[in-house]
């Protein structure tokens, strides 16, 4: 994504279809452009968005539609930087996550603030998530798994 720098001297040219980051005073901005025209502009907060919290990844071709079949439901695990890593909800088998191994990474522009789930099934999804991390972390603590593990993979 591109980000301006806004002055006087600088002005803010539309794209055709998108977002531009905009800096104005050491506040960000996303600016969402359709047909050269500048649809919607909402304050950029990357370091807010916290553990736990409900959200709605919408893909760019979705054109910011929450109601597009192509929007994943899910929550927060954590941020690095412009990037959310969520677990997402699975269309098909309620209750079960879709991600099972690993959190998805994803740019913040695409993340918006969505509750489709109560809290405390949120909750407690991640409580047993944070148990299946201990548990295999404990697992692989054994040194020699490391060096038979080597070995198979030579």
């Amino acid at each position: 994504m591109e980000t301006i720098f806004y002055n006087e001297n600088n002005p803010i040219e539309p794209i055709f279809y998108g977002s531009k980051r905009l800096v104005v005073n050491d506040k960000s901005y996303i600016l969402w452009f359709e047909s050269y025209k500048l649809m919607c502009v909402e304050e950029e907060r990357m370091s807010d968005f916290k553990s736990g919290e409900q959200i709605a990844y919408i893909p760019s071709h979705a054109d910011r539609d929450i109601n597009h079949p192509d929007v994943e439901l899910g929550f927060v695990m954590y941020t690095v930087e412009d990037t959310v890593f969520c677990r997402y909800w699975s269309k098909y088998s309620k209750g079960e996550l879709r991600t099972k191994a690993n959190s998805e990474g994803a740019p913040r522009e695409m993340i918006v603030r969505h509750v489709s789930h109560s809290q405390e099934e949120v909750d407690a999804m991640i409580r047993k998530i944070d148990a299946e991390n201990e548990l295999a972390a404990v697992e692989y603590e054994d040194e020699d798994w490391e060096v038979d593990y080597y070995e198979r993979s030579v």
